[in-house]
């Protein structure tokens, strides 16, 4: 499982692991909770990837408009 902080990879959980903590950046969360935050964060990532590419052309100004639809 990845950790919603820093991203660091735990491969030793079980299934009766309810609560995730990492070694690394010293979170401890609910397991569902991480899993749902990066669910989340894996979306906005791909959302916002869709956007700069859809928004690579230059405006008038020189500038790229990255959120604008």
């Amino acid at each position: 499982m990845k950790c919603s902080k820093c991203g660091n990879i735990k491969n030793d959980l079980t299934l009766d692991d309810r609560t995730y903590h990492c070694d690394v950046c010293g979170i401890t969360i609910d397991r569902d909770l991480n899993a749902a935050i990066n669910i989340l964060n894996d979306a906005i990532d791909k959302i916002f990837k869709m956007f700069i590419i859809k928004h690579k052309k230059k405006s008038r100004h020189g500038l790229s408009p990255i959120l604008c639809p």
